[in-house]
């Protein structure tokens, strides 16, 4: 296979004039390049940019890419690499790799990308606080959700869809596993329940688990085991031996018990509806819906069935105290009718944080938003 890259010099060792071995990047990969035959502009040093054509060959069961012609490309680039931004920046290629990988899995899987808004009207105002912005003069916010968004775009024809897209909390990113501005992976679907949201996404799970264990990685070991259980929320409650709480988190009994009976991913299904969002479909309190948790370490993905009854939704707002003021567009969707619909939304970093041992939500952020600090 030919090769025309341009790579960045970690180390060169110099056999004689003739013979290089080089120690290179490519998108946070690392190669070895071989020149044997002297022909380059000029010996290449620690961090030069260097411009090769060649091939790929395996040597003592390594890849290595024996150069045809080396080429020092003209750069004042003086950075240089250590072990600890290498390690970073493999983290980031992994996630631009599994972006990458989601577009082409549920693509291939029938299903649309979409793209919410990311500023919004005060309808974002409730239990979890929404940056306040100023827009034109008016009060303003930046999105906590994609699902009421896709929920209006579903009942206006699209069937089904996905978004990888930006969301904020006005919370401060005082731990690595906590992000004041995170990316979500949401998938929404007409006409399905929300088992085949479920089952998508475990697909998708295993899919990034193998496609990203395929990567020549430096010091990231993968998880060594995939599967997803289940068990009902009340059965989780008596299990744990916690009668009841008041919050919307599943209590430290609760989590304690997820870490030492499950080994992997576990969904926890059908909570009180009373501690889910208005939209949120039920059958005698108890919600068609699901939470996906790593062990008893944290959950990261959540979602249900959507309630198409405009009465329902209605007193659900009232309960909750939502003003139905706010929501006038998406009431009006409902009069014309919602056709029955399930979705799910997924922390992506939060995701990678649990794929890869020893790892952080924050490794997986470009920028990341921290409590103590400033950014660009």
């Amino acid at each position: 296979m030919q090769v025309n890259k341009v790579f960045k010099v970690i180390k060169v060792i110099q056999y004689h004039k003739k013979f290089l071995k080089i120690i290179a990047t490519h998108n946070f990969h690392y190669y070895i390049i071989v020149l044997k035959n002297g022909n380059y502009n000029q010996l290449p040093q620690e961090n030069n940019s260097i411009s090769v054509k060649g091939k790929y060959q395996i040597y003592q069961n390594q890849i290595e890419i024996i150069a045809d012609e080396l080429t020092v490309l003209k750069a004042d680039y003086k950075k240089k690499f250590d072990s600890l931004q290498a390690e970073k920046n493999q983290r980031l290629y992994i996630r631009s790799e599994a972006t990458k990988q989601v577009y082409r899995i549920l693509t291939e899987k029938g299903l649309l990308p979409v793209q919410s808004p990311t500023i919004t009207s005060k309808w974002v105002k409730g239990n979890t606080n929404p940056f306040k912005i100023s827009y034109y003069g008016k009060e303003r916010f930046l999105s906590i959700s994609n699902m009421v968004y896709h929920q209006l775009m579903i009942s206006n024809g699209m069937s089904d869809i996905f978004e990888l897209g930006k969301l904020h909390r006005e919370e401060l990113s005082s731990g690595k596993m906590k992000l004041s501005e995170f990316t979500t992976l949401d998938i929404s679907r007409s006409f399905c329940q929300i088992d085949d949201i479920c089952s998508l996404f475990e697909e998708l799970i295993i899919e990034l688990w193998l496609s990203l264990s395929k990567i020549d990685l430096l010091n990231l070991t993968l998880i060594e085991e995939v599967r997803f259980d289940r068990i009902n929320y009340q059965d989780l409650l008596k299990k744990s031996g916690q009668k009841s709480f008041t919050g919307s988190q599943l209590p430290a009994k609760c989590r304690n018990y997820l870490q030492t009976n499950f080994s992997s991913f576990v969904w926890v299904t059908n909570f009180d509806v009373r501690k889910r969002p208005f939209y949120t479909k039920s059958y005698n309190g108890i919600s068609i819906d699901a939470q996906l948790w790593y062990r008893g370490k944290q959950y990261f993905a959540a979602g249900s069935e959507i309630e198409t009854d405009i009465e329902k939704i209605l007193d659900n707002m009232n309960i909750r105290g939502n003003d139905p003021k706010l929501y006038r567009e998406y009431l009006s969707s409902m009069k014309n009718g919602f056709p029955p619909m399930a979705m799910i939304g997924m922390g992506f970093e939060m995701l990678l944080s649990h794929l890869f041992k020893e790892s952080f939500t924050i490794d997986y952020a470009y920028f990341p938003r921290v409590e103590h600090g400033d950014f660009f």
